[in-house]
């Protein structure tokens, strides 16, 4: 709780609408339960690891593919690091 305060600050600036999501609604909450389901398809289901070392660095790799990587559809095929680059962009000349 105690980030809540600068993030609506942050969603304000970039004028972007906060919504609470309601529990065991996925529908509402589909960007995470897509990250979700590509991180069970691709990491999950694909390996055996041996250790908790081992999956928190595979996992730690898959985040930073779906970050700074893979480009999403749902910002026109850009690479997510690209739109938070343009969003730190706007910040800055606002």
């Amino acid at each position: 709780m105690q980030f809540y305060g600068p993030l609506m600050n942050f969603l304000s600036m970039m004028n972007i609408p906060h919504e609470r999501i309601h529990p065991a609604t996925p529908k509402e909450d589909a960007h995470i339960e897509s990250f979700n389901s590509i991180l069970e398809r691709e990491v999950i289901r694909r390996f055996e690891f041996e250790s908790f070392e081992e999956v928190e660095s595979t996992i730690s790799r898959c985040v930073d593919f779906h970050n700074n990587e893979r480009l999403h559809s749902g910002i026109g095929y850009i690479k997510q690091r690209e739109m938070n680059e343009k969003c730190m962009e706007r910040i800055q000349e606002a």
